[in-house]
């Protein structure tokens, strides 16, 4: 894996890693930092390639979101539960407080609306039963109909 972290540093800065013929390649420290970081990065997101992880260590990537890892914060994973701890728990919380208010005003209007439809006056009551003939009803089921509706104006 180090080959190809350092492969891909190179083609990203485009500086040569010094190599020692017996030794290999000789990091420098602020390249290895580089490397650690990116290595944090692909550990707490396996979906990143390793030249985006290395972009994303080296600050080249605006990122909405990125972590800063250090040997003091622990696992990648415990950083990345940390960060979106800061990030979106305030905003969850809001959100959870706005949907709780809503459903109260939700139950309060229905409250208010069952409590309206049972105080009616059985003249206010609208007559959904079916007639016998299945039509408006006779002349003078519209006659009465009619009328009711002259004297509720």
């Amino acid at each position: 894996m180090t080959r190809r972290y350092g492969a891909a540093l190179e083609e990203i800065t485009g500086e040569a890693i010094r190599q020692h013929p017996r030794d290999g390649r000789q990091y420098r420290a602020d390249q290895v930092d580089a490397l650690l970081r990116a290595k944090g990065y692909l550990e707490a997101n396996p979906r990143l390639s390793v030249p985006q992880a290395l972009r994303l260590a080296l600050g080249g990537v605006p990122a909405v979101a990125t972590l800063t890892l250090t040997h003091e914060a622990g696992t990648a994973a415990q950083a990345l539960a940390e960060a979106l701890e800061r990030s979106l728990l305030p905003e969850l919380r809001a959100l959870r407080e706005e949907v709780a208010g809503m459903r109260a005003e939700a139950r309060e209007r229905e409250a208010r609306e069952t409590e309206h439809r049972t105080a009616l006056p059985p003249a206010q009551a609208v007559d959904d039963t079916p007639t016998d003939s299945g039509g408006e009803g006779g002349v003078f089921v519209r006659a009465a109909r009619w009328l009711e509706r002259l004297l509720r104006i």
